[in-house]
């Protein structure tokens, strides 16, 4: 797809490298610019890089899904390989999950909620839990250093079986949002059940 017109660039924070720029192992997202550059657009998409000669991409999420209210940095990619580790170490299976911050008040420090759907539940919820912190730890050492002052380890909410796939039809949505920067999905996600109770 490099011979079609289209320059690429790519954004790691505010730095924007040209292809020739890019490093191996670092997560940036995706830009496009005409080849006359009267236009840059930005995809949504964030990609890894896992070789450069040749060039080769790893998909690792979306711009718009992350979590950085206390400087963790959390991405999807993250998640997904926390919990895939999780999963490996407590013969879990997840189907579907949804993750938001909590804020910090004058009592408690900050935190992250989860709600996960299984499609196998582990036999020892604790020991899951304890499994997805230390491999959120391991995968994003922002979030290590955060949990060592700011954070406290994950809430994680279980729902049944085909609980995201009625909240999605319910809400006219196609994907489970993975993790938001606010509480408005989760909140929607955690009402709908209550809703469903009544």
């Amino acid at each position: 797809m490099l011979d079609y017109g289209t320059f690429y660039e790519f954004r790691e924070g505010n730095n924007i490298v040209p292809l020739e720029g890019v490093e191996c192992g670092r997560v940036y997202a995706m830009l496009i610019t005409s080849i006359n550059g009267l236009w840059r657009y930005e995809i949504g998409d964030t990609v890894e890089f896992t070789s450069t000669a040749p060039y080769r991409i790893r998909f690792a999420g979306r711009t718009r899904q992350y979590i950085n209210v206390f400087g963790e940095e959390l991405i999807v990619d993250n998640a997904d390989r926390a919990l895939l580790d999780a999963c490996s170490k407590t013969g879990a299976v997840v189907a579907e999950y949804t993750v938001a911050p909590c804020y910090m008040s004058l009592r408690e420090r900050g935190a992250h909620e989860w709600v996960v759907e299984f499609e196998r539940e582990p036999a020892d919820p604790e020991r899951f839990a304890g499994a997805l912190d230390e491999a959120l730890r391991r995968v994003n050492s922002d979030y290590d250093a955060k949990r060592r002052t700011t954070l406290e380890r994950q809430r994680i909410h279980t729902v049944g079986r085909g609980y995201f796939l009625r909240w999605m039809r319910a809400r006219g949505k196609n994907k489970v949002p993975r993790l938001m920067n606010d509480r408005r999905v989760i909140e929607d996600v955690l009402a709908f059940g209550r809703e469903a109770e009544a």
